[in-house]
């Protein structure tokens, strides 16, 4: 796979490898990252439960999809307020918007689906088609 990195960026790290700040002293443009929930998928019975940490959303800012044995989750968790200390902001919480897909597994039944928002984490459940049971028996030779 071939990355292109944009011209200022690697002049900006350059600039900074030459006066002794490489990259770990100068977190490098390259490395700007987005938010990305995250997420669990467990199978509890006939059920396919997909959970996703969602802390300081609202259920009106999330978006629940499935189309082709794919689950999407969109939504946009916003800035609500800075805290100022002395002229400088801190904050090591990510906003912004996001999508994360998952597959469902074949047959899962996407009009069963049923999610649910509390306490920051979203729960959605569709219901699967039970296992089946591979049974063996003998069959005699005539």
């Amino acid at each position: 796979m071939i990355t292109r990195r944009d011209p200022l960026g690697v002049f900006l790290d350059r600039l900074f490898e030459d006066f002794g700040l490489g990259r770990s002293a100068v977190a490098s443009r390259q490395e700007v990252t987005e938010w990305v929930p995250q997420i669990e998928v467990v199978q509890r019975g006939n059920e396919l439960v997909v959970r996703a940490d969602l802390p300081g959303m609202k259920k009106e800012d999330i978006q629940v999809e499935i189309n082709d044995n794919m689950l999407t989750l969109r939504g946009e968790r916003r800035q609500v307020h800075e805290e100022e200390r002395d002229g400088v902001y801190h904050s090591e919480v990510q906003y912004g918007s996001f999508i994360r897909t998952v597959p469902l597994p074949e047959g899962t039944i996407a009009d069963s689906a049923k999610a649910t928002f509390k306490n920051g984490v979203l729960e959605i459940v569709l219901q699967t088609p039970p296992k089946e049971v591979n049974q063996s028996r003998k069959v005699n030779v005539e």
